[in-house]
């Protein structure tokens, strides 16, 4: 299981600004991100993360929605997971190898969703404090690293980026973090995944938002396929942007899944 911060050389803390930096913001994600199972967590800090930096930043509303669709999704994946277990006649494995081989790959579902929610919290507050931060420098291309800070800071003045703005930033940073963090760590969930069966299933998840038109969802052909991944996320960003980004923060809060404050 993945239990840092995936291409980030943290290293250790020194007495000095960039590495306390670093730290004390890692510390924080960590925090933020709650446990493997926290996924309604997770969208709070997502939102957290939207709000603060102006509504600027698309992606983290957006993955503030995949979090709960995650949470409701792989409870009933769970239980269709466990009659298939019964029924399947093709796998040699044997009934408990297989609920054991399906378990540890949603743990690393998890686990990933986990690690992009660190990781973008990390990014965009060190983004926060210097676009040319060093921890970033040689891991983020530097036009997407002022794009993000540029537009934080011009919708925190009062000037929101309009959507083609924010369209090229969220697939730039989309593209990015499918090579940095997401792709590996889904290729390399896939592989040690023995059940066939559930395999097959498990690459071609149905993906709804709440924002979505019922009747309207995201169906997977193959969900290791970076380039697919991507298609499905700018689909997400230009079905919300068409609905309107008030529309779909209301959508956000008013989900029963989403984490109350005081309950």
């Amino acid at each position: 299981m993945v239990s840092a911060i995936v291409d980030v050389d943290f290293g250790p803390v020194a007495d000095d600004g960039i590495s306390s930096d670093v730290a004390r913001v890692r510390a924080e994600a960590e925090a933020r991100a709650g446990s493997l199972d926290d996924m309604a967590v997770r969208a709070a800090s997502y939102y957290e993360l939207y709000t603060s930096g102006g509504r600027s930043f698309p992606f983290t509303i957006i993955a503030a929605h995949g979090a709960l669709w995650a949470r409701w999704y792989l409870k009933l994946a769970d239980a269709a997971a466990r009659v298939l277990a019964v029924i399947d006649v093709t796998s040699s494995l044997p009934r408990a190898e297989r609920i054991a081989s399906y378990d540890k790959f949603v743990d690393k579902f998890r686990d990933i969703n986990r690690v992009v929610f660190m990781e973008t919290w990390v990014t965009l507050h060190l983004l926060r404090l210097d676009p040319d931060h060093p921890h970033l420098a040689d891991r983020m291309p530097g036009p997407l690293r002022h794009a993000i800070a540029y537009a934080q800071k011009q919708a925190l003045a009062g000037r929101e980026p309009d959507n083609d703005d924010k369209r090229r930033v969220y697939q730039d940073y989309f593209r990015w973090e499918q090579v940095v963090v997401v792709g590996p760590l889904v290729q390399a969930a896939i592989d040690e995944f023995h059940w066939e069966v559930a395999r097959w299933f498990c690459r071609r998840p149905w993906v709804w938002f709440s924002y979505f038109r019922v009747g309207k969802a995201l169906v997977f052909r193959d969900f290791t396929d970076a380039e697919e991944r991507t298609e499905k996320g700018l689909a997400a960003f230009d079905w919300a942007a068409r609905k309107g980004w008030d529309k779909i923060e209301a959508n956000l809060l008013s989900n029963p899944l989403f984490p109350r404050p005081g309950v």
